[in-house]
């Protein structure tokens, strides 16, 4: 759990964590200020002292939070129940044990019945909850979005070796030719349909440009394509790309042009442009 946190934390994350730290001490240990000082403790009590348990009751609740949701995730695994079923439950659980450890911490840090406690630090304790979920949002929403573009791109570039594999059978079982067409591996049985669809463009039924381009009789390496991204299926920010040696590779599309002007590419790069979209 807290592995995974770690991966989706990034440089810009930095100003809003800040942020946050800064609203959970001075708003909380305020708001904690003012309603423990209508007690009979008023006349001891120290801002300063207020900001401290804040920020130890706020510690101490995240703690309990992350601990009970690995625990929750670590029963989800046993029993073979999935993230999204769990959702519901692990927080609920991750809430009540985030608000009974602060509220421990508030109760042996003042000289308060743990009910006073409670009732005069509800809005501390509310604050940092709302906080907590504005900071899973603003964080968490956009590196999932990145991290679910990352895994398509990869996932692509994994069909593209699909498609490499089943292009070598082809050949194996018709006398060293390619395919004129991507969907005759279908056809053949070599792949199943699905490899065919581009993650980040599965509304297309295939989701590669592709040309037979045979490679050189002992050549290793080479510069010509075989098989390439639309420029779309990737919100145009770069391309996945299969060499006619079968090795593939990602490509900023500024990149990929380049490619596309090797004097191998030619046919490759006038077909593509036809039909690139």
């Amino acid at each position: 759990m807290i592995g995974k946190i770690a991966k989706l934390l990034e440089v810009w994350h930095l100003p809003i964590l800040l942020a946050f730290v800064a609203v959970w001490l001075l708003g909380g240990g305020y708001l904690l200020y003012r309603k423990l000082g209508k007690e009979e403790i008023g006349r001891r009590l120290r801002l300063g002292r207020c900001v401290q348990g804040a920020f130890l009751a706020g510690l101490a609740g995240l703690f309990g939070a992350v601990v009970m949701a690995m625990l929750a995730e670590a029963v989800g695994r046993a029993v073979g129940a999935s993230a999204y079923s769990l959702l519901v439950p692990t927080g609920l659980a991750a809430v009540a044990a985030m608000v009974t450890l602060a509220l421990l911490v508030l109760y042996v840090m003042f000289p308060l019945p743990f009910r006073r406690i409670a009732a005069a630090s509800w809005q501390s304790l509310a604050l940092v909850l709302v906080l907590a979920a504005v900071l899973a949002v603003a964080c968490g929403v956009p590196a999932r979005r990145k991290r679910t573009i990352e895994f398509r791109r990869h996932y692509c570039l994994t069909r593209l070796n699909f498609i490499h594999r089943g292009l070598l059978q082809y050949q194996q079982q018709f006398g060293g030719r390619l395919p004129p067409t991507l969907d005759l591996l279908v056809t053949h049985k070599f792949i199943p349909p699905e490899d065919l669809l581009c993650p980040g463009a599965p509304q297309r039924k295939i989701g590669y440009f592709y040309m037979p381009v045979l490679l050189e009789p002992g050549r290793e390496r080479t510069t010509a394509l075989r098989a390439c991204d639309y420029r779309g299926n990737h919100r145009g920010k770069g391309r996945n790309a299969l060499y006619a040696n079968g090795d593939p590779f990602w490509y900023d599309e500024d990149d990929f042009q380049k490619i596309l002007k090797d004097p191998n590419n030619v046919e490759f790069a006038a077909g593509l442009r036809a039909v690139d979209q």
